[in-house]
């Protein structure tokens, strides 16, 4: 079996409105290279790269503060797999057959946080 390597990276960023007192916009970014889905390196699942996007605004509301949050996760929809397991360590003797799980699609959140 040939070493591997598996890449992961991770950006994210935030920056005041300066024109909007309390408000913020917020993005980020993730990779994760490709990766092997059995214990010979015979098959593989490519890598992806995910965006994620929102904003806040913090207030006072009912003499409390307040933060409003709207958040998309997977901006661009990408489909990818993830937790990929090669079948001999999940505890399937069968050699070559990987169990994954599909990666979260796009989602939009809205929330209030009320600080009391």
């Amino acid at each position: 079996m040939v070493g591997l390597v598996r890449y992961t990276a991770s950006l994210f960023a935030a920056r005041d409105l300066s024109r909007l007192a309390g408000a913020d916009l917020h993005g980020g970014m993730r990779y994760q290279s490709r990766r092997t889905t059995d214990n010979n390196n015979d098959g593989w699942v490519s890598g992806y790269t995910m965006l994620d996007a929102g904003a806040s605004y913090k207030t006072r509301l009912m003499n409390s503060d307040a933060t409003f949050r709207l958040d998309v996760t997977n901006l661009t929809n990408r489909h990818y797999w993830t937790n990929i397991v090669p079948g001999g360590l999940n505890g399937y003797s069968g050699a070559g057959y990987a169990s994954a799980s599909l990666g979260a699609l796009r989602q939009v959140q809205l929330s209030m946080q009320l600080d009391f």
